[in-house]
């Protein structure tokens, strides 16, 4: 067995007669369509590689360990490769292809063809070999840079018979051809620098095993190494190489040993940090590699420069679930810098696994659930997903305070810390990759401030940007009581971890009176007295909130009782849109009653219908007893309010006013969609409740879609014959009742009673009009002349 130093593909050549790849291998598989990353990834390298000035202190490029066996047939050797078919392979179509581009087929054929022959064979299928042979002959008369697809111009040739293209090395070989075409039609003058001896481009190390020919023994040998490198194991070990142009004026210790960055890095990978995940790897295969590769991920993410030019377009390739990265795209990317280094080190450093669940044991878990972040991005049972922007900015916080303080932060800080950043977060609205670079830039310079970020933000002299304004506002109060008396820290926290306030209390702090007092004196001047005031005060708020709020929303009574009492009160509708919403629950939603309590406006009608409650007495009679007793205030409110079935129908909770006299009932959001009109809803809900008295009328509601036409109410008249239907209609703050049959259609005698109650002919109808409080009146006269009506079915065959 001999090791020789660095070698070129041209050396192999002049050394051996032939490189044969011999049966046991694989057929060719970087060219395969599922291969794309490894081959790009190749690709890019050797590109690089032959553009470099060939005084470049990097060159060459070493492809590693060619592992092969050399045997003697006639006096000639041939090399049969056991390690690095696929690269040999790759550079072997590399020559074909530049020596086309650049016209060298002279230097191509001395190098690669012998007796008519490709030196360059396959031994896995006779029809590989072939079609080595017959490329390697064929000259192709077409320019090269007029081509658009290689593979369809190689297919277009008479010596191609078509079951080759069942082979799969050939479909691979075509696939490649085609990828390097793409990358490098571009270039010229290639072929001269590939061949280059005296100064390479590219060269790899190889390992010839003279003792050997190619018996099972030796195959056997040869895989008994185990499985191909896997994605990370390629990452890794490139990773590490880069690493040694990292750190070069520090080192790490392991047991008291020093290292350099990158040996620290590769034992660690190897040592700790991987028994560190072997609890989450795929109970399949037994690999975490995945669990590795999704938090440099997420790593790469948050240690992004956020005023760098290429920060959004960084920040949407990391975030991307569907697009996989490989070591080529990081390093493209310079995402591997020393900070997101030093930020993964001492966060591997950090964590321990407890219960099967991972986290650094160093916070309380209340404010920031580093396990649940943790497990989202490194659990091998799930593909990889995005962490949101609000989390991502969490994480980025997590792992700054973490490189700050080298993995060993002291707790209470980074408890404090880690309730502010995520109160800020979370509270927060991301609609762009420029919020979250706001966000980022805002962490970063109040990472300086970490250790005290409760004094800091305390002082409202102290700038913080990057965040909404409201909760900036309402932290800086929060620490402020903090620090002042030691009776806030139980409630505020108790508050801010309510699962749907979140953080967000700053409606309490106002009805407490807190947010005033702040304004006009820090809470550290004030007297024990007030605190306690205030402490009172806070509590009862915090009681009604839990009275009124679960960790979903709002609690649900029964009749829409807290809507429609609110709405006793005044309008606390919230805007979507062209809409009006009687709000959800959905935190996230821009209407829902998360940001009805931000909204000082609004929220106010909830302080004044505690205030006229009492707690520990039935809930939903006060609230009944409000709503029977209210003044009833704007129109259209007092309908809403006397009518619960109206929120039932708007199963979206959205209202739209097209006027003060038209306002739709949405099922959804859209009046393309199902739709009522509120006067005529209210109305037909009021008449189908009494019923009875208008008991020859059957009651019908017609919803629309679309704008065609108007909701509207619909009556038949079931006692009699000889009576038309009716609709009823709201039509400029009254009701339009109409016939709707032709007068021409109806009987005279009807037509004459109808006249008698005040229905005129118009437009060929017979239509009267009324106002909202007397609908009800003239809907009882109309059912009483039904009833008083002499028509029969004999008397109407009669005339």
């Amino acid at each position: 067995m001999s090791l020789d130093q660095q070698i070129t593909y041209t050396q192999l050549l002049q050394r051996h007669t032939q490189i044969q790849v011999p049966i046991i291998q694989r057929d060719y598989a970087q060219g395969r369509p599922d291969e794309q990353e490894v081959r790009d990834t190749f690709l890019a390298a050797l590109e690089e590689a032959l553009l470099k000035p060939t005084h470049d202190a990097s060159l060459p490029l070493n492809l590693d360990f060619i592992y092969g066996s050399v045997e003697a047939r006639q006096g000639k050797t041939h090399f049969l490769p056991l390690d690095g078919q696929q690269r040999l392979t790759t550079l072997f179509l590399l020559h074909w292809y530049l020596a086309w581009r650049d016209g060298a087929w002279d230097v191509f054929t001395a190098l690669f063809v012998s007796e008519g022959k490709s030196r360059f064979c396959y031994g896995v299928r006779p029809s590989s070999n072939d079609f080595f042979d017959q490329l390697v002959a064929y000259r192709p008369t077409e320019a090269v840079d007029e081509e658009a697809s290689l593979t369809a111009l190689v297919c277009d040739q008479p010596w191609l018979f078509r079951s080759w293209l069942r082979d799969p090395t050939i479909q691979s070989a075509l696939g490649m051809i085609d990828a390097i075409h793409k990358r490098f039609a571009k270039h010229s003058d290639l072929f001269a620098r590939l061949m280059d001896e005296s100064r390479p481009a590219i060269t790899f190390q190889l390992l010839d095993l003279h003792d050997f020919g190619l018996s099972d023994d030796l195959y056997i040998k040869m895989n008994a190494r185990g499985k191909p490198l896997t994605a990370f194991e390629n990452f890794k070990a490139r990773y590490e190489e880069l690493l040694k142009t990292q750190f070069t004026d520090r080192s790490f210790s392991i047991r008291d040993q020093s290292f350099p960055g990158h040996e620290y890095v590769a034992i660690q990978l190897d040592t700790q940090w991987g028994d560190l995940f072997w609890q989450f790897r795929d109970k399949v295969n037994n690999l975490f590699d995945q669990a590795f590769l999704r938090l440099f991920r997420a790593v790469a993410l948050v240690t992004r420069d956020p005023g760098g030019e290429a920060f959004n377009n960084d920040t949407e390739l990391l975030r991307n679930a569907y697009k996989k990265l490989s070591f080529h795209d990081y390093h493209l990317g310079h995402w591997l810098d020393e900070r997101f280094s030093l930020s993964l080190i001492h966060l591997l450093n950090a964590l321990k696994v407890e219960d099967n669940r991972l986290s650094t044991g160093l916070l309380s878990g209340l404010f920031f659930d580093e396990s649940s972040v943790l497990g989202q991005i490194i659990h091998p049972s799930n593909s990889y997903t995005s962490l949101s922007y609000s989390e991502a900015v969490q994480f980025a916080a997590y792992v700054g305070f973490l490189h700050k303080h080298e993995g060993k932060p002291e707790q209470e800080a980074f408890d404090h810390w880690m309730r502010v950043i995520k109160n800020l977060s979370v509270n927060t609205t991301y609609n762009r990759v420029a919020d979250f670079r706001r966000s980022i830039e805002s962490v970063n310079v109040l990472l300086v401030h970490a250790d005290g970020i409760l004094e800091y933000l305390a002082n409202p002299d102290n700038p913080v940007e990057g965040f909404n304004r409201v909760q900036i506002n309402e932290e800086r109060i929060k620490c402020a009581l903090l620090l002042a008396h030691d009776g806030w820290g139980p409630l505020i926290t108790a508050a801010e971890t309510h699962g749907y306030f979140d953080g967000q209390i700053d409606f309490l702090l106002e009805f407490t009176g807190v947010t005033e007092a702040f304004k006009a004196e820090a809470p550290r001047n004030w007297v024990a007295d007030k605190h306690r005031d205030f402490l009172n005060d806070f509590a009862c708020y915090w009681d009604w909130a839990c009275t009124t709020f679960s960790s979903t929303g709002l609690k649900n009574l029964g009749q829409f009782c807290w809507q429609r009492a609110l709405l006793s009160l005044g309008d606390y509708l919230l805007p979507k849109g062209r809409n009006q919403s009687f709000l959800v629950d959905r935190a996230d939603d821009e209407v829902s009653w998360k940001r009805f309590l931000r909204t000082p406006e609004k929220r106010g009608l909830l302080k004044e219908l505690w205030d006229r409650m009492k707690l520990g007495v039935d809930l939903l009679a006060q609230l009944e007893q409000i709503i029977v007793s209210s003044s009833g205030g704007e129109g259209w409110r007092s309908l809403i309010v006397s009518t619960p079935e109206i929120m039932t129908f708007s199963e979206g909770r959205s209202i739209r006013f097209e006027s003060s006299e038209r306002i739709y009932i949405l099922k959804r959001s859209q009046l393309n969609g199902e739709h009522a009109e509120l006067f005529t809803f209210y109305l037909y809900q009021k008449l189908k409740a009494n019923q009875q008295a208008r008991s020859n009328m059957r009651i019908v509601y017609v919803t629309a879609t679309g704008t065609a036409f108007m909701p509207y109410i619909k009556l038949t008249c079931s006692q009699s014959v000889g009576w038309p239907d009716f609709t009823i209609i709201a039509d400029r703050n009254q009701y339009r009742l109409s016939a709707t049959s032709l007068i021409e259609e109806i009987d005279p005698r009807v037509a004459s009673m109808l006249g008698q109650i005040g229905y005129r002919q118009e437009d060929g109808y017979f239509q009267k009009v009324t106002g909202y409080g007397e609908v009800e009146i003239a809907l009882t006269q109309l059912n009483d002349c039904i009833s008083a009506s002499p028509l029969t079915t004999e008397s109407l065959l009669l005339s």
